[in-house]
């Protein structure tokens, strides 16, 4: 077999996976009209059109328009299935095995994995429709025009050697992602699981969560030791959230801020079990629903855009006056925002305007800071009483987070 003949039958075997790809998902229906053998054939029949020549295409493709056509009319009328997804689906796979023809395997095949992704996803957007209202899907369509027009089309260079907006708005759209992510998750389980409840708030915001926890205990001196364990499993999920994020900018200093802020928040998830376990033992412990920001809104990322680049003007201008201002700054700072401190010293990491040891370090001292901020908080939004119990396990941490600096760092 020589070479032309190797890349034919290669194609041939591509063409039949690309399309068979498409049509498996279409087997999963209870009426099927074109399934992975049709799919198959249709794909195969754009390879060889494409392979003879371009008016063996053109004949071929309306062949296939024809063809969809009829599908469409006997799954509409004759089977009373309203939808056009499989028309759609059988045009693409032809459309997919033409790719092939011409050379385009990778193409093909990736594009074969995005189509059945979509196609199998079919529940899941359903589900998410439901669980969005129409205010929130409008601002995640923005969020959407954030990321896929405005990132790349953003400049890729510092400006008054602080701000790099490409970076900018990476920082958020990761933050966002992770948020958005909880968010969802949030809405979908309700209240259900307090501890599930307090870490995905941890997630989206741990101190809107910390505040609205400590609010809701005010109102029901009840709710107060639930309460107290929402906000340590925030607490703890804030340091987890905080490592993808240095990790996302900067792996290496992920992985180094991964070894001190996991012990933290194992310190947080054994306090938790303490208070669950033996102290609230004899008490029923329900879940808390809570209202948080929609987090890929337009203004909560601009907001905390607004933060960072703040935060980052600060950091510049501490660089240079010690380290000592470094970790009064990151102190300060994590007292605002951690998510917003760390991306922030881990950028500058990335850049080299100071080392990975001295950002990770910065960055740790920003997360005991926002431990520190949620006990005022929870005096602020609920009572004295509130934040004595929330100072317990915050102060635990910002001690183990300092021995474990001085041992690791």
């Amino acid at each position: 077999m020589n070479a032309l003949e190797a890349e034919f039958v290669y194609s041939l075997i591509i063409s039949a996976f690309v399309g068979g790809l498409l049509g498996i998902e279409r087997e999963l229906k209870e009426e099927v009209i074109a399934g992975v053998r049709t799919f198959m054939l249709v794909s195969i029949l754009g390879m060889l059109s494409a392979y003879i020549g371009k008016y063996y295409l053109i004949l071929a493709f309306f062949a296939v328009i024809l063809v969809s056509i009829l599908l469409g009319h006997i799954k509409n009328y004759k089977l009373e299935d309203i939808g056009i997804t499989t028309v759609v689906s059988f045009i693409l796979a032809f459309v997919l095995g033409t790719m092939v023809g011409y050379g385009y395997y990778l193409q093909a095949v990736a594009s074969s994995v995005v189509i059945t992704t979509i196609l199998v996803s079919k529940r899941f957007f359903i589900e998410l429709s439901k669980t969005l209202t129409h205010a929130e899907i409008m601002n995640a369509m923005e969020f959407g025009m954030l990321v896929f027009i405005i990132y790349p089309l953003l400049p890729d260079k510092m400006f008054f050697d602080v701000i790099n907006p490409k970076t900018t708005v990476f920082i958020i759209i990761v933050v966002t992602g992770i948020s958005f992510l909880a968010f969802l998750t949030l809405r979908k389980i309700g209240s259900t699981g307090l501890a599930i409840v307090g870490a995905l708030g941890g997630a989206i915001n741990s101190e809107a969560t910390t505040s609205e926890l400590s609010s809701k205990a005010k109102v029901d001196y009840k709710l107060r030791n639930a309460a107290v364990l929402g906000i340590v499993a925030s607490n703890s999920v804030m340091l987890i959230r905080n490592v993808i994020i240095a990790s996302s900018i900067m792996l290496s200093a992920g992985i180094l801020m991964a070894k001190i802020n996991i012990a933290l928040a194992l310190v947080g998830v054994l306090y938790f079990l303490y208070l669950y376990l033996f102290v609230f033992k004899k008490e029923q412990i329900k879940g808390i629903e809570l209202k948080l920001p929609m987090p890929f809104a337009i203004i909560p990322a601009i907001r905390f855009g607004a933060i960072f680049t703040l935060i980052s003007i600060f950091v510049n201008l501490a660089t240079k006056h010690g380290v000592g201002s470094v970790y009064i700054t990151a102190f300060i700072s994590g007292l605002v925002s951690s998510a917003a401190a760390t991306a922030s010293f881990i950028s500058f990491a990335a850049s080299g305007k100071i080392d990975i040891a001295s950002a990770v370090s910065a960055s740790v001292v920003a997360c005991l800071g926002s431990s520190l901020g949620k006990v005022l908080i929870s005096a602020v939004s609920g009572d004295i009483d509130l934040s004595k119990k929330v100072a317990v396990p915050m102060i635990m941490k910002i001690v183990a987070g300092i021995l474990l600096l001085v041992i690791i760092m």
